[in-house]
């Protein structure tokens, strides 16, 4: 058993194997992270720019943290551990959603909501920039 816990499994009580939890609460909590950095940026650009670029920011930044929070739920979201081609098809779905999802709502912040590209792409980037950051806190 302690060999399956430190591959990253665990034997749950009623017999089924559940992946370990704490990667799983990693993958759900870097969506929540995302949101915060950029919530508590968006202010600090809307008194140096304005709220349309406070509200460009959310939204770039907002879009990366729905893509990814679509593929935490996409990927992990029944927790069993599956055999390898299954894992596969909802890792590759995941990654399609979560593309698809960034792209569309970057598109919309971009052309309908009429937000400043140079804000929304920094509300972008500054959610994407979270990730390397925050990867050994959220491995622990």
């Amino acid at each position: 058993m302690s060999g399956l816990k430190s591959r990253g499994f665990a034997i749950s009580p009623s017999g089924l194997n559940r992946a370990d939890p704490r990667p799983l609460r990693s993958m759900w909590l870097l969506p929540v992270i995302q949101l915060a950095l950029v919530a508590v940026l968006a202010p600090v650009a809307g008194l140096g720019f304005g709220s349309a670029a406070a509200l460009g920011l959310l939204a770039g930044g907002a879009a990366i943290a729905i893509g990814h929070a679509l593929f935490a739920w996409r990927t992990a979201g029944g927790g069993l551990v599956l055999e390898a081609s299954s894992g596969l098809t909802r890792l590759i779905v995941g990654l399609i959603l979560k593309w698809l999802v960034i792209g569309a709502a970057l598109v919309w912040a971009l052309r309908s909501a009429h937000f400043a590209p140079a804000s929304v792409l920094a509300g972008a980037v500054l959610a994407t920039l979270a990730i390397p950051f925050c990867l050994s806190w959220l491995r622990r």
